[in-house]
């Protein structure tokens, strides 16, 4: 199975960006290069730049005889993010991370949000079984999303801008839609998968801020209707793939490990009546043809 490519979306080190989702990724990296090469310190893996991997990045550098960068720093365009993400199998960085018995560290929160419903959720979606990182299956698992209570056929519409990356079936007959917003990914989940705008959504569109994805569905065999909302760190090149079960058997969230709580951006998302006067999806330079339904993502 080939390895899904790491991603880098911001500079690392001395005077860099520092978004704490990258300085935890080059963290685990250098972590990880320490089993080929001790000279190497070992970093705390907690998503906080310092004087500590600013050297250890130097090092690094050094060690490997790095042929252009910048001192001290990782940048996604340089030499140094290039060899540092060269063979992560080589000390096994994937399983590291989608075996970690937690979701990262690092906590996102992403300010300006649309509220990604027409009207606001019927209960909490940070109480009971509503909320990230509930106990399923007597523990088993843990919730990999918050729940927003509506009655069907309210309106799910994007947070912000982005395109899409998946969209097809998703749990008890319902559908999804996976966005990539720029630095983060949403999974908006249990969408009416009869909906003619979900439907319609190919790999590549384009879709604007407040625009309807589609509409809340109804679950098989359940009484309640919701939106399920998933974040992603966005640290992965490709699409979002949460079906990989080398992965997510792992995985107490049984989903990729950049998985980040929403509750904190979903607390600051700004309500704002429903106008349906949104274009429908532009599709992307390079129209991929009919979607291949997502894979069934199992249990939420």
């Amino acid at each position: 199975m080939a390895t899904t490519p790491l991603k880098l979306r911001g500079s690392v080190g001395f005077r860099a960006h520092n978004d704490p989702v990258d300085v935890l990724l080059v963290q685990k990296l250098l972590n990880g290069h320490r089993q080929r090469d001790p000279r190497l310190s070992r970093l705390d893996e907690n998503g906080r730049n310092s004087p500590e991997l600013e050297q250890a990045i130097a090092d690094f550098q050094r060690h490997v005889k790095v042929a252009a960068g910048t001192p001290g720093v990782v940048d996604p365009q340089q030499a140094t993010w290039r060899d540092l993400k060269q063979k992560p199998n080589d000390f096994r960085l994937e399983g590291r991370m989608a075996c970690d018995a937690k979701v990262f560290t690092v906590s996102k929160t992403v300010s300006g949000w649309l509220y990604p419903l027409s009207q606001r959720a019927t209960e909490s979606y940070t109480d009971g079984m509503r909320k990230f990182n509930h106990n399923r299956d007597g523990g088993d698992r843990r919730h990999a999303g918050a729940d927003l209570y509506a009655p069907a056929g309210t309106i799910v519409r994007a947070v912000a801008d982005g395109k899409v990356l998946t969209s097809g079936s998703f749990y008890l007959g319902t559908a999804e839609v996976t966005v990539d917003h720029g630095e983060y990914v949403l999974r908006y989940g249990e969408i009416d998968a009869k909906d003619a705008a979900v439907l319609s959504f190919r790999v590549g569109d384009t879709v604007k801020r407040g625009q309807k994805l589609g509409e809340v569905g109804k679950l098989k065999g359940l009484s309640k209707t919701m939106l399920h909302l998933e974040m992603y760190a966005g640290l992965y090149a490709k699409e979002v793939t949460l079906t990989d079960k080398s992965k997510a058997s792992c995985s107490p969230y049984k989903r990729r490990p950049d998985l980040v709580d929403p509750t904190s951006s979903l607390n600051q998302a700004v309500f704002e009546p429903f106008v349906d006067d949104a274009p429908p999806p532009s599709p992307s330079p390079a129209k991929v043809g009919a979607q291949k339904p997502a894979h069934h993502a199992g249990k939420k």
